[in-house]
């Protein structure tokens, strides 16, 4: 019998942030996208890789803590999608939050993953079912959980 195929994480770190605990990354990841095959490129960018991507694929003029992109079915099997992480937003957000920056960076890698996985956080009740998940995934992990966990970045704070 085969073993379970899984999704295998590519971290591709233009953050200049280093340590980056990769091998975190692929657990998340694995987690998250559990029984899907495929790879996920996580990219950690700063806070101007992160504007303009957001600005080409979405049209928003500003740095966000992390997107995603799930991969056009064509890619499908070999390509799950990609996660974009600002490191420079993760680490305010983990000040912010009291978190160590790792705990941070992973919680956004896990939130974007979960975006792959085909949870929304647009309407209330999809929120409250992707947080949940979100939180019984980082429990699992050891990294801290909030019921209420959002993005706390706001470019006129900064």
């Amino acid at each position: 019998m085969e073993p379970p195929s899984r999704p295998q994480a590519t971290v591709l770190n233009h953050s200049g942030h280093s340590p980056i605990p990769r091998q975190k990354i692929q657990a998340a990841i694995e987690l998250a996208l559990e029984g899907q095959s495929g790879e996920v490129q996580v990219l950690l960018t700063d806070d101007a890789g992160i504007r303009d991507l957001n600005l080409r694929f979405r049209g928003i003029d500003s740095a966000t803590d992390v997107l995603t992109f799930p991969a056009p079915e064509t890619l499908a099997g070999t390509l799950i999608g990609e996660i974009a992480i600002s490191t420079e937003t993760a680490q305010v957000q983990a000040d912010l939050r009291g978190y160590r920056f790792g705990d941070e960076l992973l919680t956004l890698v896990l939130h974007g993953a979960l975006h792959l996985a085909g949870y929304d956080d647009e309407a209330p009740a999809a929120r409250i079912a992707m947080l949940a998940r979100q939180n019984q995934l980082a429990a699992q992990m050891g990294l801290p959980t909030d019921a209420n966990w959002s993005s706390l970045y706001q470019e006129s704070a900064r």
